[in-house]
């Protein structure tokens, strides 16, 4: 049987968020972190956008921590009803959730960071601001009722 995270295995990311990586990356949230971050941002909103190629930031699934592996897994048996056996299966799982996750950073680009886009579209912005604008965004999504006035 096929581990979904085992050491040996690298997860390459799509390209056309590289630069949205590195500038969180900046704020010291390791690729690993931020991937699941976008993952279950891209999931929450029902936001997938196809995977163009992997040639981006790569990472080993074994960087996940426990709590993150058992909401991964939790995640996959949502989206699959079953636990991936073989290596093609899981490629094809985690073709799924870059997707997610190409969502779940393009809804961070539109609700989060839309004032600090460059040219391309891709998030820069000073690493401490990074934080302070997911606090914001935790704090807005935990209490939507309050006014911003």
């Amino acid at each position: 049987m096929a581990d979904l995270f085992d050491g040996k295995r690298n997860i390459s990311l799509d390209t056309s968020y590289n630069m949205d990586y590195e500038a969180m990356n900046a704020a010291n949230l390791g690729i690993a972190n931020i991937f699941f971050l976008a993952l279950i941002i891209g999931k929450r909103n029902n936001t997938k956008i196809a995977v163009n190629d992997h040639r981006g930031k790569e990472f080993r699934p074994s960087y996940f921590t426990p709590l993150q592996k058992d909401l991964i897994y939790g995640l996959v048996l949502n989206l699959t009803g079953s636990i991936p056996v073989d290596d093609k299966e899981i490629t094809n799982i985690y073709d799924e959730l870059i997707a997610y996750a190409n969502g779940g950073i393009q809804w961070m680009r539109n609700n989060v960071f839309f004032d600090c886009l460059n040219d391309n579209g891709a998030i820069n912005i000073e690493p401490q601001e990074i934080i302070v604008r997911f606090n914001q965004m935790i704090y807005d999504e935990l209490n939507p009722q309050q006014s911003p006035f």
